[in-house]
């Protein structure tokens, strides 16, 4: 029998295996709930439950105001805003743990192998993804692409009616929930292409070896169209095409840059590559082109941009364990020393008693358990969420600003403080936040000629009458505007508010 075959989670060292490593997960998956794009798309959730009606209209800036917006994330944003309503910034936490623990679930159910070895494949895609591990829609896109591996995976396997209308299903959430739907329907279209591929190359390629693919193209044609059903209809498939267009997310958003990898958080990324091609190399059997299509797409995707590496380790780890299957089979195998060691666990029934291990892995279970309640306790807790949100984002200047409603009238605010304004004083618009396929190049670029202070600065603050500012102590714009007679009226570590003293 294959000692790596895909052991029951029910075997009593599998099963503790499992309950460690998801509990493990859930203590990392924890953390605060802070983003600094949360905080506009809690107010479009805020806008969109008290409208009865999905956001479609800017109602935040006075750069775009009542202008038409594909809100792609409009389901998202109004279960971030309902969680919050009840349960406020610990909810939101619970909430953002419970997705990424459960995306991961669904990977491991995909995988073949024991669950040791799932565990530590699952690990390489945890230290990739986790960035995305926050609240924003891109953790919903996160758990429907894992649930599509696994279903999709099954679908195959057995063309069932019943993992059709999931997948179905499962579109018409997702296409409602983040735009990334369209990394699914890339996948499954990566996934038939590389099928034919692989039989053409093999001479294989007929009209009846084409009827076997019609369970997959037409699941691929299914999708595409039901992902329609929503309230911006086929204009959701334009928001991709909006947001990539816009050449200043390169030069200046840090997640849509490539990466770099003289940054630790970044190089798992480079560690797996490393992983992939070693045992792609030592194993002798060939992947199949249905595994590299999709693998070399969203592998190149990451290397563009690492907003891009999640996706990448979703569709990685199939590919990785089976690899590391193949290698076990075709160069350890052979070696009975080493087999005996890979095939046993740590607490085998011959190093230990029943007793023992009951009481051992019980006790290790209930410490990772009073790990995690503790960690849930203390950073949910009123006064820590308070703290960091005074560290982290301009909560004393937000506070100053209640204080002083004679600041008024068009603002030039820092990206990164955009959404943060909108959420806490909806009735100061902003100048810009992160929703950049509303902004485009004009709007993004005109901000960026104003606050690195470029020689056209002052062209463009009498373009948009801009009357105080909310920027970063860092900013260039505020020596210019120091120079030119601006009044500094607050300052911290985080943010100087300065006004015009033209307008008194």
């Amino acid at each position: 029998m294959n000692s790596l075959q895909n052991k029951h989670p029910k075997d009593k060292p599998q099963l503790f295996f499992a309950v460690v490593f998801f509990l493990l997960i859930a203590i990392m998956a924890v953390r605060l709930p802070f983003d600094t794009d949360f905080w506009w798309h809690l107010r479009a959730g805020q806008l969109t439950v008290e409208q009865a009606k999905p956001l479609l209209t800017d109602l935040s800036s006075y750069t775009r105001y009542g202008t038409p917006w594909l809100n792609h994330s409009w389901l998202s944003q109004a279960i971030f805003f309902i969680t919050y309503s009840f349960t406020g910034y610990f909810g939101i936490m619970i909430l953002v743990a419970l997705l990424a623990t459960i995306g991961i679930f669904f990977i491991f159910r995909a995988l073949n192998g024991p669950v040791l070895l799932k565990s530590f494949v699952l690990i390489l895609v945890v230290l990739i993804s986790a960035v995305i591990w926050s609240p924003r829609p891109q953790i919903f896109t996160y758990l429907c692409f894992s649930i599509l591996i696994y279903w999709f995976q099954k679908y195959i396997e057995d063309p069932k009616i019943s993992y059709f209308i999931k997948i179905m299903i499962l579109f018409i959430f997702w296409s409602n929930l983040h735009a990334g739907f369209s990394i699914g329907i890339a996948y499954i279209g990566l996934f038939e292409a590389g099928k034919l591929a692989e039989e053409l190359l093999n001479n294989q390629f007929s009209i009846t070896s084409l009827k076997k693919h019609k369970w997959g193209f037409g699941l691929l044609v299914m999708a595409i169209l039901v992902v329609c059903v929503n309230p911006n209809f086929i204009g959701v498939w334009t928001v991709q095409f909006n947001t990539i267009g816009v050449q200043a997310l390169q030069n200046y958003i840090s997640e849509w840059a490539s990466p770099d990898f003289h940054i630790l958080f970044q190089q798992p990324y480079l560690w797996v590559w490393i992983i992939l091609v070693f045992f792609i190399a030592t194993t002798k059997k060939n992947l199949p082109l249905e595994r590299v299509f999709p693998l070399l797409f969203f592998g190149g995707l990451g290397f563009i941009s690492r907003r891009n590496f999640a996706p990448f380790a979703l569709v990685m780890a199939p590919v990785l364990i089976d690899l590391i299957g193949e290698f076990y089979r075709s160069r350890l195998k052979v070696n009975s020393y080493l087999q005996k060691i890979f095939s046993r666990s740590v607490l085998s029934k011959k190093e230990a008693g029943f007793k023992f291990r009951l009481v051992f892995n019980l006790s290790f279970v209930g410490f990772l358990a009073i790990v995690l309640i503790g960690k849930t306790y203390y950073l949910g807790h009123p006064i820590i969420m308070d703290a960091y949100e005074s560290r982290l984002f301009p909560k004393n200047a937000i506070s100053w600003l209640e204080n002083h409603p004679e600041i008024h009238g068009n603002l030039l605010n820092s990206y990164t403080w955009g959404g943060y304004l909108s959420w806490k004083l909806p009735d100061r618009k902003i100048f810009i936040d992160g929703r950049t396929d509303l902004y485009g190049d004009e709007i993004i670029s005109d901000w960026m000629i104003m606050v690195n202070g470029s020689p056209e600065w002052k062209v463009f603050m009498n373009k948009y009458n801009i009357e105080w500012t909310f920027l970063e102590p860092e900013t260039v714009l505020l020596n210019e505007l120091k120079n030119s007679g601006w009044e500094e009226l607050y300052s911290d570590s985080l943010v100087i508010i300065m006004e015009n003293n033209e307008n008194k």
